[in-house]
């Protein structure tokens, strides 16, 4: 006879056989759960899909119910205002959603890397001329006063002159955001023989940047890579433009050997001083500490770049130019003494096994000033006639150094200190009496036989 006791791994309160089991649920109960009823009545947790979905939406029809009669309760005029207000903010971001970024940027032609290169000339009186100028068109509404800034007509007499006297333009405050005067420079240097361009990291409002750089390069010899940083740190004015540098590496050809040669271009526009007596020997004001940040950024990105892109020290030139903004002497002024920041920046800028030229300190002796108050240009009489001249704009060469002879062997393509001046691009007849409140640094880079 078969025993019918409990297996000892069963649960205590498992059926002694199949036939004791009975059904969880019958069919009358999950029917009636499934029409969303239970013994105790509605018991929304176990209400079918369908059932919740019909419940919510019915809940949602309630809301926009007592939200829709307390909308009307409202005054007719609270409620118009409120309409209008909302169309406006609509607006608004629609239109700082369109301006925030370019939305139709112009972009620079390629160098197909088949075509020849343009040979760089070695003869005396031949080279690549070089121009690093603060063109001072800002962006708009900014201007000195009301139709003082003559952005325009400036624009039309340098695109008219001054083009044909270089090969390679450095150019920083040309601005592009909300005008076409950037793209129109571009324009009329290309029907000058000088197609090829890069500009600076652009304005990105998300981010807190207005107004671009206004960072520049345009070149007769093809520009075959070009990158952007941005600095991260500024001050006034400066914190919402989207101030950086602009890397354009441009390739020329040496006619003797046939040797393709590479110009690493780094251009930037640091933080300005916003004080009329700003003394160069001043290391911890403001501005002069967040240029050393700069700076040190600036000598990191360098070394980066060079090193990603295979600098070759005995064929390649590594020029920095722009408007610094660092006074070259000591408030005064005294063109004859180095200011203790232009020390500092030619120290920082060195790196660990360079040297760093300064083309027109050596080819003039002192520190010209570069740039004057823009009140001297039209004739202002107001108070920044007394602001003396400063020293701000620069070209430097950094070449790097060798153990065996650190001063000597260096790159065949060098600037010509003897071919170093400044170019003021004087008017007649304007109501303005040069193109800019900065003046131009000129320079001549050419191949040299001898490292």
């Amino acid at each position: 006879m078969a025993s019918s006791a409990v297996p000892s791994h069963a649960h205590p309160l498992a059926p002694s056989s199949p036939a004791e089991t009975t059904p969880l649920l019958s069919w009358d109960d999950a029917a009636e759960l499934e029409a969303g009823a239970g013994a105790g009545g509605s018991n929304p947790s176990l209400a079918s899909p369908t059932t919740r979905r019909s419940r919510i939406t019915s809940g949602c029809s309630t809301t926009r119910n007592r939200v829709s009669s307390a909308w009307h309760t409202l005054p007719p005029r609270l409620r118009k205002t409120i309409v209008a207000l909302a169309i406006i903010f609509t607006s608004l971001f629609g239109l700082f959603a369109l301006l925030a970024t370019p939305w139709h940027e112009k972009r620079p032609p390629v160098w197909d890397g088949k075509s020849p290169l343009p040979s760089l000339p070695t003869a005396e009186g031949g080279g690549a001329r070089i121009l690093a100028y603060n063109f001072y068109l800002r962006p708009p509404p900014i201007q000195y006063a009301v139709s003082a800034d003559y952005k325009n007509e400036r624009l039309a007499l340098f695109s008219a002159t001054a083009i044909d006297m270089f090969d390679i333009m450095a150019m920083s405050e040309t601005f592009g955001t909300l005008n076409s005067r950037r793209a129109r420079l571009v324009d009329a240097a290309a029907a000058r023989g000088m197609p090829y361009w890069a500009h600076g990291p652009e304005r990105n409002w998300w981010r807190g940047k207005f107004v671009d750089s206004g960072l520049l390069v345009m070149s007769r010899y093809p520009i075959i890579k070009t990158d952007t940083i941005e600095y991260v740190v500024g001050d006034g004015p400066d914190a919402w433009a989207a101030k950086g540098i602009l890397y354009a590496q441009i390739a020329v050809a040496d006619t003797r050997t046939g040797e393709t040669s590479r110009v690493h271009l780094f251009l930037s526009h640091l933080q300005a001083t916003y004080i009329k007596n700003e003394d160069g020997d001043d290391l911890y004001s403001d501005a002069a500490t967040i240029r050393l940040q700069q700076f040190n950024l600036f000598r990191s990105y360098i070394a980066r770049t060079l090193d990603s892109n295979g600098y070759n020290s005995t064929l390649d030139a590594v020029l920095m130019a722009g408007d610094f903004n660092v006074p070259g002497a000591p408030f005064g002024w005294e063109p004859e003494t180095d200011s203790g920041e232009y020390l500092r920046m030619i120290k920082t800028l060195r790196q660990d096994n360079g040297t760093v030229v300064d083309v027109l300190r050596e080819a003039q002796g002192q520190q010209t000033p570069t740039w004057h108050p823009w009140a001297s240009a039209i004739g202002d009489e107001g108070d920044d006639r007394e602001v003396p001249g400063k020293r701000l704009d620069y070209i430097l060469q950094w070449h790097k150094d060798t153990p065996e002879n650190p001063k000597l062997k260096r790159t065949k393509l060098r600037l010509s200190v003897n071919e170093t001046g400044l170019e003021p691009f004087k008017t007649e007849g304007q109501a303005f009496k040069q193109l800019s409140d900065h003046t131009g640094v000129t320079t001549v880079l050419r191949m040299h036989e001898d490292i």
